[in-house]
């Protein structure tokens, strides 16, 4: 057993020649067929090991006329081939739309040169707690495993992790439970998993269709994050709370949440190199944007209609609602900038990208547009979808 652990710490490698020495050591040891039997029954939890081998020997020999080898001698030729095309990379890319993974490939923790892990779009349903040996790791994708709910505490031992991306895994902070099994009654109520409170290193955080309904105030702790992207549109709460700690994250360059309704922080002036900010259904817009002096793409689309109303007499815009004609309006004469209080807008000439997409009566006319084009002339503008 011994030998055959060294031989595979040998194998392992991005050393070809490493590759070939321990196969030849194999041979001398008399362990050969054990050490390709293990490594070929490893391979097989990655659908794309056959088809890619396959695929070689049309290429290298049928198409050649040649005949490839056979029993043992074959798997040897499948193993070489796949692991110099794939796995003895610093980037390994197992992104699946077909022949999905359905099982964590262990084999993949004995890799641990690899530093990009994209296992996008497979049906992975458990990661297992040794992730942690992979500590090499500064990327790693795990978006649309649906199966997936519940994030190992080993993961919190991926201290040199820069990026994570949890996109698109409904059920992923429900703690091994599934929507339909939750009660928010009896259950914790789900929030960032704790381990993403240890990956220190962290710069970018991608969320998206999770089941969540707070972001916990430790997030500021995340020093060096540069972009967090928040979606919840298919999962979450009707409201999803972010601590007022959010601005603490100085290095924060990408701020983008979507969700149903959400609160802009009165102080985000205090992201000063924030270059992107994107919050849509919020319920409060400070003023303390037009201070973000960095920031080049604005999107405020689909306010909730808790947002103030800078009308007298109206305090929300859901007032100007008329229930006699079940419809809301602007009273005319009236722009809409000034009811919604954003003649800052037409102060950040630095601006280079507005978006603010919205239903009648809420969106802009055509004169409002003109408004801000002649108050933003090197701005560019999305006004619909």
């Amino acid at each position: 057993m011994k030998a055959l652990s060294n031989l595979e710490q040998l194998f392992f490698s991005t050393e070809e020649k490493n590759r070939l020495l321990a196969l030849e050591l194999a041979k001398d040891e008399g362990i050969h067929q054990e050490f390709i039997e293990n490594i070929y029954k490893a391979l097989e939890e990655i659908p794309e090991f056959p088809i890619r081998c396959l695929w070689y020997i049309k290429n290298e020999y049928e198409d050649q006329n040649r005949k490839p080898p056979e029993g043992l001698e074959l798997k040897e030729v499948y193993i070489k081939y796949f692991f110099d095309k794939v796995l003895s990379h610093e980037k390994v890319d197992l992104t699946r739309e077909h022949n999905a993974i359905k099982v964590f490939p262990k084999i993949l923790l004995k890799c641990k040169h690899i530093k990009y892990l994209y296992l996008t779009s497979n049906d992975i349903d458990t990661i297992p707690n040794d992730i942690s040996e992979l500590s090499g790791l500064l990327s790693l994708s795990l978006a649309h495993n649906k199966k997936l709910n519940k994030l190992p505490k080993g993961m919190g031992k991926l201290k040199k992790l820069e990026s994570l991306s949890l996109q698109g895994i409904h059920d992923i902070f429900l703690n091994g439970l599934s929507y339909n099994d939750f009660n928010p009654d009896i259950h914790p109520r789900p929030i960032l998993s704790d381990c993403i409170r240890q990956m220190t290193s962290l710069k970018h955080l991608y969320l998206g269709d999770n089941w969540i309904v707070r972001i916990p105030e430790w997030i500021a702790e995340l020093k060096h994050l540069e972009t967090l992207c928040i979606k919840t549109s298919d999962g979450g709460y009707p409201y999803l709370y972010i601590p007022d700690t959010i601005v603490e994250l100085s290095s924060l360059e990408t701020y983008e949440i979507r969700t149903f309704t959400t609160t802009i922080p009165a102080d985000i002036n205090r992201l000063q190199k924030l270059k992107k900010l994107v919050v849509t259904n919020a319920d409060f817009i400070p003023t303390s944007i037009k201070y973000l002096k960095k920031l080049k793409s604005l999107d405020l689309s689909y306010f909730d209609n808790d947002l103030a109303c800078h009308l007298e007499g109206y305090s929300t815009i859901e007032e100007l609602y008329d229930p006699l004609e079940e419809k809301s309006y602007i009273p005319k004469n009236k722009s809409r900038i000034e009811v919604y209080g954003w003649q800052w807008l037409k102060e950040m000439t630095w601006l280079q990208e507005f978006t603010f997409v919205h239903i009648e009566p809420y969106a802009f006319t055509d004169l409002e547009k003109e408004e801000l084009t002649l108050a933003l002339p090197h701005c560019h503008f999305i006004f619909q979808e």
